[in-house]
């Protein structure tokens, strides 16, 4: 028993090794990720103001000692409403990429491995048709049914993320299911469900994690299209998306409020997609190159 907890605990340390021996970039994504997520825990020890406390005596004051990004339009401390911006943007994308991918996989393994049935015709022309749609398109259409609020638009974005995982799955499970040893058992009677979730579910786990990382850069700016727009999240709650929509009329004499929330959304977009190409370089024994 012990020997196996060590040899994993090998293994995980290796893996690590690995990830971080992909360049400094990769360190510095990871490093401005945690950042934001000790910010988004933080917040409320990290600053004392109200992210939606209307003071209007301090209206669109210049960055000070007391606020060090300045006050907006309604006089909000601004690097109070980045840091809860923060968690509106972290959260509703985890979530919405977490949903989509558990759907998105176990409809995946369903149309691969059970390849031909009637299940396989509907889910893969679900995934044509809703990817021969803009994804953008996709989620403002389920968000004016769900209507505003967090859970509603974290719904709205997982379904647009759902057609992606499902192709994925779908192409590993049916390479995966004509090897040799998935072909042996199945000859030695093994169990349908056992095959699935044993083998070729965690062999496909890998690809998924990638994807899902991938997912994350492309969700937070989703999430923050559609605040801009004012379909996301709904004012007076903090988010990245409102912070630029309410700051660019500002940006000539202000801009700060629209510039800081922007380089925000750019740093982790740009971080998310540096890890999931580094966890796709880690993850595929093919690739050892450096980027």
């Amino acid at each position: 028993m012990t020997g196996k907890k060590t040899r994993e605990q090998s293994a995980a340390v290796q893996f690590i090794r690995r990830f971080f021996s992909r360049g400094i970039i990769v360190k510095a994504a990871t490093a401005i990720v945690l950042l934001f997520l000790v910010g988004m825990i933080l917040g409320p020890v990290l600053t004392p103001y109200d992210p939606n406390a209307i003071n209007l005596r301090e209206f669109l004051s210049e960055p000070s000692w007391k606020h060090w990004l300045g006050t907006d339009v309604q006089g909000r401390d601004v690097m109070t409403r980045i840091l809860y911006g923060a968690r509106v943007s972290l959260v509703a994308c985890f979530f919405a990429c977490l949903g989509s991918a558990v759907v998105g996989i176990a409809l995946g393994l369903i149309a691969a491995y059970w390849q031909g049935s009637i299940w396989e015709t509907l889910i893969m022309r679900y995934v044509d048709f809703q990817m021969s749609l803009p994804a953008m398109l996709i989620t403002i259409i389920a968000g004016l049914f769900l209507g505003y609020g967090l859970v509603a638009l974290i719904i709205a974005m997982g379904i647009g993320y759902i057609p992606s995982y499902i192709r994925l799955i779908y192409s590993v499970v049916i390479q995966l299911k004509e090897s040799d040893y998935v072909v042996a058992l199945r000859l030695a009677n093994v169990k349908s469900i056992q095959i699935v979730f044993k083998h070729l579910l965690l062999n496909s786990i890998p690809s998924a994690i990638v994807m899902f990382a991938m997912n994350l850069g492309k969700a937070v700016m989703l999430e923050s299209t559609l605040s801009f727009l004012g379909i996301g999240i709904q004012a007076p709650q903090a988010s990245w998306g409102t912070m630029v929509s309410d700051g660019y009329e500002y940006i000539f004499r202000r801009p700060v409020l629209c510039l800081a929330p922007g380089i925000c959304i750019t740093l982790l977009v740009i971080s998310f997609n540096i890890i999931g190409d580094s966890l796709r370089d880690t993850l595929d024994p093919r690739l050892r190159g450096r980027i």
